[in-house]
């Protein structure tokens, strides 16, 4: 008996294609392509990206990125374009002495220091006016406003483990500030070996939320 036609079809026909060929994987890009693609994000999302692997970090610390972040926040629009070689600025020549061990992110850091001594510059200006009656500042919530100024308790226990709490509230009176803590998972008082207070500013007021670590 002949077996119909269409069962002699042979069976590689039906294969499906190999997907995992088609896989594109990050270290298969050219980094001029990836660092075209970082080029076109902000402080914040550069700074996120670089917490993924050592290849994003180094990608997201590139010399050229930040410095077009840097001149584009503090440079005079003017003076930009004459600005000849500037990328390859030597960070010896900084007067930072931190920034003299690496030159290959030194505007990153140039930055920071720069975004850093602004925004305390802000706030000093804020807290000159003095409440005569008193004796302290008359602007004193409008500079932890501002500043986004957030108080955070560390525990630590007897076995090393640290618990963060993260401030839950705060008032202003006239001669004081009362800051509030209430949390369910707060460890066993008998427990606990230390207790720091920190008081944690975020570096890119104004810029998308950035988590308190980056403070």
């Amino acid at each position: 008996m002949q077996l119909p036609k269409m069962k002699e079809i042979r069976s590689w026909q039906f294969r499906k294609p190999n997907k995992s060929k088609s896989v594109i994987h990050f270290d298969s890009i050219p980094s001029e392509i990836l660092l075209k693609i970082l080029s076109y994000l902000d402080v914040a999302s550069l700074l996120c990206i670089g917490c993924v692997n050592k290849l994003f970090y180094d990608l997201s610390s590139d010399n050229v990125i930040w410095f077009k972040i840097y001149s584009k926040s503090f440079l005079p629009k003017i003076k930009v374009w004459k600005t000849t070689s500037v990328q390859e600025k030597d960070c010896t020549s900084l007067s930072f002495p931190e920034l003299q061990d690496s030159k290959s992110s030194c505007w990153k850091r140039e930055y920071f220091m720069k975004k850093i001594a602004a925004q305390r510059s802000s706030v000093i200006q804020l807290l000159k006016p003095i409440n005569t009656y008193t004796g302290l500042p008359l602007k004193t919530k409008e500079a932890i406003k501002i500043s986004a100024l957030r108080w955070v308790i560390l525990l630590k226990d007897q076995n090393g483990k640290e618990h963060e709490m993260d401030q839950a509230d705060i008032s202003f009176n006239e001669t004081s500030v009362t800051v509030y803590w209430y949390n369910n998972e707060w460890p066993p008082l008998d427990t606990l070996s230390t207790l720091h207070l920190f008081g944690v500013i975020p570096v890119l007021l104004g810029e998308d939320k950035v988590h308190n670590s980056n403070g």
